[in-house]
């Protein structure tokens, strides 16, 4: 027998998805720490003391699951488990635990990093992957040498790759926020030689690395070998290392090791460089610019009131000296983009037969964009190409927390013949991130690289 429905028998009827989530999260939320109907005590370092459902805990995390409820764990039965937090996790234990309770947790950058060893510990997932996300996402944010350090050193231990390489970067690019810090010289001995070996360092110069590297050497004086190794004399002036021979009191010990280096500081500013380079491999690293602000090695650009620029360009010269060589760059540069017009005639109008001597000019656009052009030249180099090349480098800086940071690297390799140029330095969609109160702030660095 075959059964036959008439769809049009049933009448449709009103309805309505109803979502309480909200007020189901309210009530929940305000069970917490609550001693009515909580079946356990949590006792953090004998100090802290709070009343949870095992329930809202299990469900959340694979560990409290354990602790809790298998037969294999001895305490699970027991109605007060007892804990041991890191201490700089006891001020945000409470609100780690009411976040089983509604899914809600406020971080930041004092925060987050507690917030991810008791989500890494109690394999809390969803937790754990935000608080990762956030330190990869707000890296450049830091502003303080600690934070830097402390989330790298973490980064390192938990294998978090990723959030150490961006760590390493942002030390790497803010140098001298580091040596200047009075937590430098409690700088692990393996990170510090990580950063030495590093041509991305932005220092000031490599004698004021030099100077910050011999206040770590006078705490670790076993290490003073090591350590200076890395560091490239050949970029230091003598002027600067005599004076600070003469007037700095070393251990003699440290300062008989950097004697013993200071012969390579003369010869790279004062031999020729035909000479020096039959002499030493020119091309290593300890004869290679790191990126140095001082003014001999670039010069930096403040562009204010952006926000009422027009399309007009930006010059800035400057003259750099390596080894004994000089190079002069000249930059031209288009914040906010480029406007090109030429003026154009129109063909001579007769009247009655007549020449019309008065000529009427119109403008015509060549080229309207907002890409920031960047262009830039050498000029006043004597040495063959074939043995070297000329980069500059572009140090972007974003301001955060009262300080302009280095947040961006960009890099040109600039022709002996020819103008080269960067054809959109900052896009329009990233600029905003670079302006703080109508300025941006950006650092040009000049390199030459031998081969």
């Amino acid at each position: 027998m075959e059964l036959i429905v008439h769809m049009a028998s049933f009448p449709t009827v009103p309805s309505k998805m109803l979502n309480h989530q909200q007020y189901l999260i309210g009530l929940l939320s305000q069970q917490f720490n609550k001693e009515d109907f909580s079946d356990v005590e949590i006792v953090i370092n004998e100090t802290l003391n709070f009343k949870v459902h095992k329930f809202m805990l299990v469900t959340q995390s694979s560990v409290f699951h354990t602790m809790l409820s298998s037969i294999h764990w001895t305490d699970s039965k027991l109605k007060t488990i007892s804990l041991t937090e890191e201490e700089q996790c006891l001020p945000y234990l409470e609100h780690f635990l009411k976040y089983f309770y509604t899914g809600f947790v406020e971080i930041s950058t004092d925060s987050v990093l507690p917030f991810h060893i008791l989500a890494d510990k109690y394999d809390v997932p969803e937790l754990k992957q935000s608080c990762e996300k956030f330190m990869f996402k707000n890296v450049a944010a830091l502003s303080q040498f600690n934070h830097a350090v402390s989330w790298r050193r973490y980064a390192k231990l938990t294998d978090l790759k990723h959030l150490k390489e961006a760590c390493d970067q942002f030390i790497a690019w803010n140098m001298d926020l580091v040596i200047d810090a009075p937590e430098w010289t409690s700088i692990e001995f393996d990170h510090l030689i990580e950063l030495l070996e590093r041509s991305d360092l932005v220092v000031e110069s490599e004698f004021s690395l030099f100077k910050a590297v011999v206040c770590w050497i006078e705490w670790y004086p076993d290490l003073a070998d090591e350590v200076l190794q890395k560091i490239r004399f050949p970029m230091i002036h003598p002027v600067e290392l005599f004076q600070f021979m003469d007037s700095t009191k070393l251990d003699p010990g440290i300062q008989s090791k950097i004697q013993l280096r200071i012969m390579i500081v003369f010869e790279a500013n004062c031999v020729p460089f035909e000479t020096l380079k039959k002499r030493y491999d020119v091309a290593s690293d300890q004869f290679y610019m790191r990126h140095y602000l001082a003014s001999n090695n670039g010069s930096p650009l403040e562009i204010s009131g952006y926000n009422s620029l027009t399309k007009q360009s930006v010059q800035l010269q400057f003259t750099t000296k390596f080894l004994q060589q000089q190079t002069r760059w000249s930059i031209t540069f288009y914040p906010i983009g480029e406007r090109i017009t030429v003026q154009e005639q129109q063909q001579t109008v007769y009247v009655h037969g007549y020449h019309h001597y008065n000529p009427i000019f119109t403008e015509r656009v060549v080229k309207d964009d907002n890409k920031a052009v960047l262009k830039c030249s050498v000029s006043n180099c004597s040495l063959d190409p074939l043995i070297h090349e000329h980069k500059l480098l572009v140090l972007l800086q974003k301001f955060h927390s009262s300080v302009w940071t280095v947040c961006d690297v960009k890099t040109i390799t600039v022709s002996h013949s020819e103008e080269s140029q960067i054809e959109d330095l900052i896009p329009l969609s990233e600029r905003p991130k670079f302006i703080h109160k109508d300025m941006m702030r950006i650092h040009f660095v000049g390199h030459t690289v031998w081969k």
